[in-house]
């Protein structure tokens, strides 16, 4: 994946960016303490969770604009195959959502399959838009944690280029290094 000149094996916006940014955060104020899976599981428990529920009791929504690059692109099936074709310069999403995230490799780390598509085709990376409620997928953790997890509130997309618009500035993560907002 390439955004403004650098390369990367797969990023995010929303959810996985804010608990990088949590992280980071506990990991400063407590360096000794905050570290590896503790570290997360701290984050997420502490920072990301409280935050999150705080935007759905305040309504607090990012509004995403998607729109294909140059080549055509394809919603993907059940099991990885191009359906539904996207052509250059059309929209591929344009709502509300709570996360995207863009790769060519399937697992975010610690073996968890967010793009569970990313490689499957060569010539393409692996858009995620996510709309369902971090509560939901929570619930759902063994099936998002192995990549089996597709409710209608995740579209996966084939893609070889798009740009992202949103409606605020949100938590930006690379290859699970938080890169601000």
């Amino acid at each position: 994946v390439e955004t403004d000149g650098m390369l990367y094996p797969f990023g995010g916006l929303g959810w996985d960016g804010q608990w990088l940014e949590d992280y980071e955060r506990l990991n400063t104020l407590f360096p000794e303490v905050v570290k590896g899976r503790v570290g997360y599981i701290l984050a997420f428990l502490g920072g990301t969770i409280p935050r999150k529920l705080y935007d759905v009791v305040t309504r607090n929504r990012v509004h995403a604009d998607i729109i294909n690059g140059p080549h055509r692109a394809y919603r993907i099936g059940l099991h990885g195959e191009k359906t539904d074709p996207i052509e250059p310069g059309e929209p591929i999403y344009n709502g509300n959502i709570t996360s995207v995230a863009l790769g060519t490799v399937p697992d975010y780390g610690y073996g968890i399959r967010i793009l569970p598509f990313a490689g499957k085709d060569l010539e393409y990376m692996h858009l995620r838009v996510v709309t369902i409620s971090m509560a939901r997928a929570i619930l759902a953790a063994p099936a998002v944690y192995n990549g089996s997890y597709r409710p209608s509130g995740i579209q996966d997309i084939y893609v070889k280029s798009c740009s992202v618009d949103f409606s605020k500035p949100l938590p930006f993560e690379i290859a699970g290094e938080s890169m601000g907002r």
